[in-house]
């Protein structure tokens, strides 16, 4: 399938020479896309372009009137050839007679692509030597600083009064990285704590804040003292949880926060333990005793040795206790 693609840089500007030109080879007039873009625009934001590429497939030919309707930038128009040819599609030039399909245009795409290599290199020389020229007059070079020089300074001089790094970067608001990159650029080389003693620190302080260590409270200090006096009346955990839209374990967070305490609740009763004991001393192995409780093996044995059975390693009961 052979495409065709006419720009204009303005709306001044006429498209009908190039679209005649492109029927004139015998493209369909449906299969032509014409855009009004400037030929400064990369081809990945001229939306005709790229929808245009979107739907040619291996195979198919894209015609243009002239090589600069792609692109005027000769690094430009060599990326979108070399884009067309890993994806098998051709690419041909009316005024120029350039045709990848021929042997010649073969060549002459080469030749671009050289040329465009070198200006590639001449202008990272270029770049190169303007950082060099900044670098001798003393000029900085890169983003532009966070800190003024006269807070940098004060900076500096908080350090060496005692100030902490945590307390700098809060009030300078600064990450504590920037923080330390400003102390060695005036030669004071901190000793940093490592991350645990840091991390302790840090919850001491939001400690004598009052602010919570974990994550954000769902619950508002009012809400949380209602919770806490339904509890104190008798309200289960799984009605709160309904209640407050929280799962069980977020109403238990928010009760331990005030001081309630729970305890663990005894999977079997004291009728169902002496059943268990009494049937594994009949023989009953504890694989099924665990599927007749509906306990986990290793929990049959703690009961069991709560009640004087030793297990050896092996999970087997010890020949002095049978």
């Amino acid at each position: 399938m052979i495409y065709g693609y006419a720009r204009v840089s303005t709306h001044r500007q006429d498209l009908s020479l190039q679209v005649k030109a492109l029927m004139d080879l015998g493209i369909e007039e449906r299969h032509i896309v014409c855009e009004e873009a400037s030929g400064g625009i990369s081809s990945k934001e001229r939306r005709g372009l790229s929808s245009l590429l979107d739907r040619m497939q291996a195979g198919d030919t894209l015609v243009v009137w002239k090589l600069d309707r792609l692109g005027r930038s000769l690094i430009d128009l060599v990326k979108v050839s070399e884009t067309l040819k890993e994806r098998g599609i051709h690419l041909r030039s009316l005024t120029e007679n350039f045709d990848t399909t021929s042997p010649c245009g073969v060549v002459i795409f080469a030749i671009i692509a050289a040329v465009a290599e070198m200006e590639h290199a001449y202008a990272r020389e270029r770049i190169m030597a303007g950082l060099a020229a900044a670098r001798a007059d003393g000029r900085y070079i890169g983003r532009k600083r966070k800190l003024t020089e006269r807070q940098a300074n004060n900076l500096v001089k908080a350090y060496l009064a005692g100030d902490s790094i945590n307390v700098l970067c809060k009030r300078y608001k600064l990450c504590r990285t920037t923080v330390l990159r400003y102390l060695e650029r005036d030669g004071i080389v901190p000793e940093v704590d490592p991350p645990a003693v840091q991390l302790a620190m840090v919850r001491a302080e939001r400690r004598a804040m009052g602010k919570p260590l974990g994550r954000k409270l769902k619950l508002t200090e009012r809400r949380m003292k209602n919770l806490v006096r339904k509890y104190q009346e008798g309200v289960p955990v799984r009605v709160l949880s309904k209640d407050y839209g929280l799962t069980e374990w977020s109403v238990r967070r928010h009760l331990r926060l005030h001081g309630v305490q729970f305890k663990h609740k005894p999977k079997l009763s004291e009728q169902q333990v002496e059943d268990l004991v009494r049937k594994y001393q009949e023989g009953v192995p504890v694989r099924v005793l665990s599927k007749h409780y509906s306990l986990t093996e290793r929990s049959v044995r703690r009961h069991l040795r709560l009640h004087g059975i030793q297990f050896d390693g092996k999970g087997n009961r010890n020949a002095q206790t049978s």
